[in-house]
């Protein structure tokens, strides 16, 4: 999502994290994507810092994590688990918990 879009410019804020991902020929390329999207010139400015809302990768990552723990909350609620913990002092390996795949 645009930062701004005003009298044919586009600001856009890089999160700082993935800074050394922009180039100016990545710039151009996304400017002329733009311009196609917006049917006329765009000048298009690029901004080091902090996203005023979260990115697509942070959103996917705080998904991931999302999944992941409430895969290790129901292995850790599951009855079979916790009778198997009682009766033979079993003990969960968290690491090896995995959420299951999306279809």
């Amino acid at each position: 999502m645009p930062e701004s879009v005003a009298d044919g410019a586009v600001t856009l804020t890089l999160d700082a994290a993935c800074a050394g991902l922009h180039s100016k020929e990545r710039e151009e390329a996304l400017r002329r994507a733009l311009e196609e999207y917006y049917g006329r010139a765009i000048r298009l400015k690029v901004v080091i810092g902090k996203p005023a809302q979260a990115t697509p990768a942070q959103e996917k990552s705080r998904a991931q994590d999302e999944r992941q723990q409430a895969a290790v909350h129901a292995i850790q609620n599951d009855p079979n688990v916790r009778a198997l913990q009682e009766g033979f002092n079993a003990r969960i390996n968290p690491g090896s918990i995995r959420p299951k795949s999306q279809a």
